[in-house]
C-alpha cells in the first residue's frame, strides 16, 4: 500500500515564527515515519480569496487545491492572533470553498497544532476546529498539539523541544495521526470497493 500523504498548512507568515519551527520539527518527524509530507508555507501567501476565475486558475491555487485533494491527512498550524488563527490560514481554508463539491475534498482527517502563551493557543485551536467542521473534515480524539509558552519551547538550534513532556506529546500526536489516517484511508477504500 502507498504511503500516507500529509499536507501541513502553515499559518505563520514570518520565517522565524515559533509556529514555523514547530511545523519544521513535526514535518521532519513525520518523514522519519516514512510519510509523504508536503508543507504549504505562507512566506509568500496565497492570493486573497476572491472567487475570481482568473485567480482560481492560477498555478499557485491549483497546486494547493490538488495537494489538498490528494492528501490523506491535513495538519493545520497557526500562531494565535487576538484569540484566533492567522489570516493566512483562514484565507487558505477559504480557498477550499472552490472544491467543496468534489467528493475527494470531504471527510479528510485533520490534526491541529500551534503554540502561544500559557493557554497554548486555545483560541486558535478552537477556531480551527470550527473551520474544519464547516469544510466537512474530521478531527480525531487527541489529534491536537498545543504548545504553551512556545517562545521558550525549543532548544538553541530550534531543532527539538527542550522539555521531554513536549517531545512526548508531539510523538503521541504523530502516532495518532498515523493510526487514524491509516484507519480513515482503509475505511474509505472499503466503502469505495463495496
Amino acid at each position: 500500500m502507498s504511503r500516507l500523504k500529509v499536507l501541513i498548512i502553515d499559518g505563520a507568515v514570518r520565517q522565524e515564527s515559533q509556529t514555523r519551527i514547530l511545523v519544521k520539527i513535526v514535518s521532519k518527524e513525520l518523514m522519519k515515519k516514512e510519510l509523504d509530507v508536503s508543507v504549504l508555507y505562507q512566506n509568500d501567501p496565497l492570493p486573497l480569496y476572491d472567487q475570481n476565475k482568473t485567480t482560481i486558475n492560477s498555478p499557485k491555487i491549483q497546486n494547493f487545491l490538488a495537494n489538498y485533494i490528494n492528501a490523506d491527512i491535513i495538519v493545520l498550524s497557526s500562531p494565535e492572533y487576538h484569540n484566533g488563527m492567522s489570516g493566512a490560514l483562514k484565507n487558505a481554508l477559504d480557498w477550499l470553498t472552490e472544491i467543496s463539491n468534489d467528493k475527494k475534498s470531504k471527510f479528510k482527517l485533520f490534526g491541529l497544532m500551534g503554540g502561544g502563551g500559557a493557554f497554548a493557543n486555545s483560541g486558535a485551536l478552537t477556531q480551527m476546529t470550527m473551520s474544519v467542521r464547516s469544510i466537512h473534515g474530521w478531527i480525531m480524539p487527541e489529534v491536537f498539539l498545543g504548545v504553551p509558552n512556545i517562545w521558550n519551547a525549543f532548544n538553541n538550534d530550534k531543532t527539538e523541544f527542550i522539555e521531554k513532556t513536549q517531545e512526548d506529546r508531539m510523538i503521541s500526536f504523530i502516532n495518532k495521526l498515523i493510526y487514524y489516517g491509516q484507519f480513515f484511508r482503509d475505511s474509505k477504500n472499503k466503502l469505495q470497493a463495496a
